[in-house]
C-alpha cells in the first residue's frame, strides 16, 4: 500500500506540474495568435454538436470575409445551451496570412484553454505536493517524539482494524494499547498508525514502547520499529 501511496504521489505531481507546463505554451501560443491577429465581424451560420458524457455541447460555426475571400471555422468552445443564436453577428480574430486560424473575440475562446490547464494544473499539483508536506510532516513528528518525547511502556490490548478509514475498499490494521498513569490513575488508551498488513504475527509481546509529549498525550507515537518496514 505504501508503493501505491508513493506512485499517487508522483503520479499527481507529475500530472500537475505537466498542465501548468501546458498553461505556459498555450500562452504563449495565445499571445502570439493575437499579436498578429486582425478583427473582423463574423456570422453564426450554424453549430456542430459534440456529445461528452451525455451532454451535448454546441459549437459555433462562423462564417467571415477577409481578404483572401470567405472562411468559415468551428469554435473550439461549446456550450449548452448554445452560447450563440443562428445569424447573430460576432467579432473574429484571424491571422492575415492564415484566415482557416481563427477564434471568437472572446476571453474563454482565447484563454479558455489557458484557464483550465492551470486550474488542473493547481488541483493536481496541489494534492501530489500535500501527499508528500504530510508524509514529511509525520516523519518529522515521529522523529521529534522518539528523539525528545517521554517514553511509556504500554500495554497491548488488540490487533484489529480501522473500520472508520479506507482507501480502495481496504481498511488498514492498527495496534491499540492502554498505559495507566502512575499518579492520578487514570486510563490512556494509544492507536498505532496504519498498518496496510495483518501484523498479529509479528506481535509476539504483550508490551509496547509509546513516545509521548511532554504535558500532552494526545501527541504520541506507537513504537511499531519491531515490525517489517513496509508497516510505516
Amino acid at each position: 500500500m505504501n508503493v501505491i501511496l508513493l506512485i499517487l504521489k508522483w503520479v499527481f505531481s507529475i500530472v500537475g506540474l505537466g498542465m501548468l507546463v501546458m498553461a505556459v505554451s498555450s500562452y504563449k501560443s495565445d499571445s502570439e495568435f493575437l499579436k498578429g491577429a486582425a478583427s473582423v465581424v463574423g456570422v453564426v451560420e450554424g453549430f456542430k454538436t459534440r456529445v461528452s458524457e451525455g451532454v451535448v455541447y454546441y459549437q459555433p460555426v462562423i462564417k467571415f470575409a477577409a481578404d483572401s475571400g470567405e472562411h468559415s471555422f468551428v469554435s473550439s468552445v461549446g456550450s449548452n445551451p448554445a452560447a450563440y443564436k443562428k445569424g447573430e453577428s460576432v467579432n473574429v480574430l484571424y491571422k492575415v496570412h492564415a484566415p482557416e486560424e481563427a477564434k471568437i473575440d472572446s476571453f474563454f475562446s482565447l484563454w479558455g484553454d489557458v484557464v483550465v490547464e492551470v486550474l488542473l494544473g493547481v488541483v493536481f499539483f496541489s494534492i501530489g505536493a500535500a501527499m508528500f508536506l504530510m508524509g514529511l510532516l509525520k516523519r518529522r513528528k515521529k522523529a521529534a517524539l522518539m528523539r525528545r518525547g517521554a517514553s511509556l511502556c504500554a500495554t497491548i490490548t488488540s490487533v484489529e482494524r480501522n473500520a472508520r478509514f479506507s482507501v480502495n475498499g481496504r481498511h488498514p490494521y492498527v495496534i491499540t494499547c492502554e498505559w495507566t498513569n502512575p499518579e492520578t490513575y487514570a486510563l490512556h488508551r494509544f492507536e498505532s498508525e496504519h498498518i496496510w498488513f495483518d501484523p498479529t504475527v509479528y506481535v509476539t509481546q504483550d508490551k509496547i514502547n509509546v513516545f509521548v509529549k511532554p504535558g500532552n498525550l494526545k501527541v504520541y507515537y506507537v513504537d511499531i520499529s519491531f515490525l517489517p518496514p513496509s508497516a510505516s
